[in-house]
Protein backbone atom coordinates (compact mmCIF):
# COMPACT_ATOMS: atom_id res chain seq x y z
CA UNK A 1 0.00 0.00 0.00
CA UNK A 2 1.21 3.44 -1.13
CA UNK A 3 1.89 6.34 1.74
CA UNK A 4 0.75 9.23 1.14
CA UNK A 5 2.24 12.69 2.27
CA UNK A 6 1.67 16.68 1.71
CA UNK A 7 3.29 20.02 2.02
CA UNK A 8 1.82 23.43 1.62
CA UNK A 9 2.72 26.90 2.39
CA UNK A 10 2.47 30.00 0.61
CA UNK A 11 4.54 30.52 -2.56
CA UNK A 12 8.48 30.67 -1.80
CA UNK A 13 8.02 29.11 1.68
CA UNK A 14 10.57 26.61 0.37
CA UNK A 15 7.88 24.03 -0.39
CA UNK A 16 9.84 23.13 -3.70
CA UNK A 17 13.05 22.85 -1.62
CA UNK A 18 11.40 20.23 0.58
CA UNK A 19 9.77 18.47 -1.94
CA UNK A 20 13.40 17.49 -3.44
CA UNK A 21 14.38 17.14 0.31
CA UNK A 22 11.72 14.31 0.25
CA UNK A 23 12.49 12.70 -3.28
CA UNK A 24 14.62 9.59 -2.72
CA UNK A 25 14.83 6.38 -2.95
CA UNK A 26 11.53 4.49 -3.07
CA UNK A 27 9.90 7.89 -2.42
CA UNK A 28 8.65 10.72 -4.57
CA UNK A 29 7.14 14.39 -3.77
CA UNK A 30 5.62 16.11 -6.21
CA UNK A 31 5.75 19.77 -6.60
CA UNK A 32 2.82 21.89 -8.07
CA UNK A 33 1.39 18.99 -9.13
CA UNK A 34 -2.53 18.17 -10.49
CA UNK A 35 -4.23 15.69 -8.89
CA UNK A 36 -4.25 13.86 -11.50
CA UNK A 37 -0.53 13.55 -11.66
CA UNK A 38 -0.47 12.29 -7.99
CA UNK A 39 -3.12 9.74 -8.83
CA UNK A 40 -1.16 8.69 -11.76
CA UNK A 41 2.29 8.15 -9.64
CA UNK A 42 0.39 6.65 -6.89
CA UNK A 43 -1.03 4.16 -9.57
CA UNK A 44 2.25 3.24 -11.24
CA UNK A 45 3.59 1.02 -7.86
CA UNK A 46 6.69 2.22 -8.59
CA UNK A 47 7.48 4.37 -5.04
CA UNK A 48 6.69 3.24 -0.93
CA UNK A 49 5.68 6.66 -0.41
CA UNK A 50 3.71 9.22 -3.21
CA UNK A 51 3.89 13.02 -1.29
CA UNK A 52 2.52 16.29 -2.90
CA UNK A 53 3.92 19.87 -2.28
CA UNK A 54 1.18 22.18 -3.42
CA UNK A 55 1.14 25.69 -2.57
CA UNK A 56 -2.89 25.26 -3.53
CA UNK A 57 -3.41 22.27 -1.58
CA UNK A 58 -6.30 24.01 0.01
CA UNK A 59 -8.49 23.62 -3.02
CA UNK A 60 -8.14 20.25 -3.60
CA UNK A 61 -10.80 19.14 -1.14
CA UNK A 62 -9.97 16.15 0.97
CA UNK A 63 -7.70 14.52 -0.91
CA UNK A 64 -5.17 14.89 2.45
CA UNK A 65 -7.81 12.84 4.45
CA UNK A 66 -5.74 11.47 7.67
CA UNK A 67 -2.19 11.77 5.58
CA UNK A 68 0.39 13.51 7.54
CA UNK A 69 0.63 17.11 6.42
CA UNK A 70 3.20 19.64 6.74
CA UNK A 71 2.09 23.38 6.56
CA UNK A 72 4.98 25.85 6.08
CA UNK A 73 4.45 28.92 7.98
CA UNK A 74 5.73 32.40 6.27
CA UNK A 75 5.27 35.92 6.87
CA UNK A 76 3.13 37.20 4.53
CA UNK A 77 4.80 40.58 3.89
CA UNK A 78 7.96 38.97 3.02
CA UNK A 79 6.19 36.31 0.56
CA UNK A 80 4.97 39.75 -1.23
CA UNK A 81 8.03 41.07 -1.64
CA UNK A 82 8.94 37.96 -3.51
CA UNK A 83 5.89 37.14 -5.61
CA UNK A 84 4.60 40.77 -6.59
CA UNK A 85 5.10 40.09 -10.39
CA UNK A 86 3.01 37.59 -10.25
CA UNK A 87 0.50 37.23 -6.94
CA UNK A 88 -1.72 39.85 -5.22
CA UNK A 89 -1.97 40.46 -1.73
CA UNK A 90 -5.27 39.71 -1.08
CA UNK A 91 -4.68 36.90 -2.95
CA UNK A 92 -1.90 35.82 -0.63
CA UNK A 93 -4.33 36.75 2.33
CA UNK A 94 -6.61 34.07 0.72
CA UNK A 95 -3.94 31.57 0.68
CA UNK A 96 -2.87 32.15 4.08
CA UNK A 97 -6.73 32.22 5.49
CA UNK A 98 -7.34 28.92 3.82
CA UNK A 99 -4.01 27.27 5.33
CA UNK A 100 -4.61 28.17 8.77
CA UNK A 101 -8.36 25.98 8.21
CA UNK A 102 -5.88 22.99 7.89
CA UNK A 103 -5.16 20.74 10.55
CA UNK A 104 -1.04 19.70 10.53
CA UNK A 105 2.34 19.48 11.41
CA UNK A 106 2.83 23.77 11.74
CA UNK A 107 6.61 25.00 11.02
CA UNK A 108 7.82 28.93 10.77
CA UNK A 109 9.61 29.37 7.29
CA UNK A 110 13.29 30.27 9.48
CA UNK A 111 12.90 27.68 11.64
CA UNK A 112 12.93 24.37 8.40
CA UNK A 113 16.70 23.72 9.10
CA UNK A 114 16.53 23.11 12.21
CA UNK A 115 13.10 20.40 12.29
CA UNK A 116 14.10 18.84 9.22
CA UNK A 117 14.12 15.27 11.15
CA UNK A 118 10.76 16.03 13.12
CA UNK A 119 9.44 17.45 9.92
CA UNK A 120 11.02 13.74 8.04
CA UNK A 121 9.49 11.65 10.79
CA UNK A 122 6.46 13.35 11.05
CA UNK A 123 5.59 13.47 6.80
CA UNK A 124 7.87 9.54 6.01
CA UNK A 125 9.08 7.96 9.39
CA UNK A 126 11.68 5.37 7.82
CA UNK A 127 15.42 6.11 9.02
CA UNK A 128 16.56 9.71 7.61
CA UNK A 129 19.46 10.48 5.98
CA UNK A 130 20.81 13.33 7.65
CA UNK A 131 24.31 13.85 5.48
CA UNK A 132 21.41 14.29 2.41
CA UNK A 133 19.87 16.91 4.22
CA UNK A 134 22.44 18.89 5.56
CA UNK A 135 24.28 18.47 1.99
CA UNK A 136 21.07 20.20 0.58
CA UNK A 137 20.69 22.53 3.15
CA UNK A 138 23.26 24.39 0.78
CA UNK A 139 20.83 24.67 -2.44
CA UNK A 140 18.57 27.14 -3.25
CA UNK A 141 15.67 25.09 -5.73
CA UNK A 142 13.04 27.19 -7.52
CA UNK A 143 10.40 27.09 -9.81
CA UNK A 144 11.41 28.45 -13.03
CA UNK A 145 9.69 31.36 -14.35
CA UNK A 146 8.43 29.27 -17.27
CA UNK A 147 6.31 27.10 -14.38
CA UNK A 148 5.20 29.69 -12.16
CA UNK A 149 3.74 31.40 -15.49
CA UNK A 150 2.03 28.00 -16.17
CA UNK A 151 0.60 27.62 -12.70
CA UNK A 152 -0.46 31.29 -12.61
CA UNK A 153 -0.54 31.77 -9.40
Amino acid sequence: MVKHFFITGLPRSRTAWLSNLMTTGSIICLHEATLNEFVDVVASGNYTHVGMSNTNLYEMGDVVGDSPLLIVERDIDEVHKWTQDYCSRSFLTYIEYRLALLGGMRIPFNEIDSNLLQIWKHLIGTPFDTVRAAYLQDFNIQVTDKRIEELKL
